[in-house]
């Protein structure tokens, strides 16, 4: 239930996401803009050394689960053996006599269910905590990651305006600078 709960959530998140960047999309110009967002979310996901790192912490934590469940299962022995006898008797008169070689084989195998092992279910239900827990900081790094993306991205996006229009006003200066360079100067002086 917690796994599915957990994976729940994190769709949840994926969708804000999603929403949000279709939201912004809408907008015209941000649309070709914005598949390069998703490119770098994409991006980060694969390369992030942050994210990498809760990946695989929440790989490590579903193992913890599967450890604890493991402590609960029967165990199975088996045991199999071969041996070749010989056997040598000697008498009090000093004569030996053989009385044969023969083979023994035995196998036994074994299986043990404990009825109830205290420890055993709370190792199961440790291994659940731990699992729960890694899901939860995936799930966090997950959206600290969309956040960091998307600052980022907007960042480049704002410095990328403020050029344009650094470039605009340069180029509206050069504009008037060459329009007053083309006029004569005006004289408020009137001769008398």
């Amino acid at each position: 239930m917690q796994k599915k709960n957990a994976k729940n959530e994190s769709t949840r998140g994926w969708q804000h996401f999603v929403a949000v960047v279709l939201a912004l999309s809408s907008h015209g110009t941000w649309a070709k803009e914005l598949m390069g967002l998703m490119q770098a979310y994409e991006a980060a996901r694969s390369y992030d050394p942050v994210f990498k790192g809760a990946q695989a912490v929440r790989d490590e934590g579903r193992e913890h689960q599967t450890i604890g469940q493991a402590k609960l299962l029967p165990v199975i022995s088996g045991v199999v053996s071969s041996n070749q006898n010989q056997s040598r008797v000697t008498e009090a008169n000093g004569r030996t006599d053989n009385r044969g070689r023969y083979a023994s084989n035995t196998s036994s195998l074994q299986l043990r269910q404990p009825l109830y092992d205290r420890e055993a279910w709370a190792a199961k239900e440790q291994g659940a905590a731990r699992t729960a827990a890694s899901e939860a900081l995936f799930r966090f790094r997950e959206q600290e990651l969309m956040v960091r993306v998307f600052e980022a991205y907007s960042k480049a996006l704002l410095a990328s305006e403020e050029v344009r229009l650094v470039e605009a006003q340069l180029q509206s200066a050069d504009e008037l600078l060459r329009a007053n360079e083309g006029n004569p100067p005006l004289n408020h002086c009137s001769e008398k």
